[in-house]
């Protein structure tokens, strides 16, 4: 059982580590590039040029 624990905190170590990245990966490419349906499917970029 507490090989089991030990684990579970490396994978926390991981996830801490990891998030981080994700939110650059997201905030910096994904949420720019990627079209929404919201803006009537264009990236963010282009929606904001446009009321521009």
């Amino acid at each position: 059982m507490r090989q089991g624990a030990g684990l579970l905190a490396s994978q926390v170590v991981h996830v801490a580590a990891a998030t981080p990245d994700f939110f650059n990966y997201a905030e910096k490419y994904y949420n720019r590039v990627c079209r929404h349906s919201a803006l009537g499917y264009q990236t963010p970029v282009d929606f904001e040029n446009q009321l521009n």
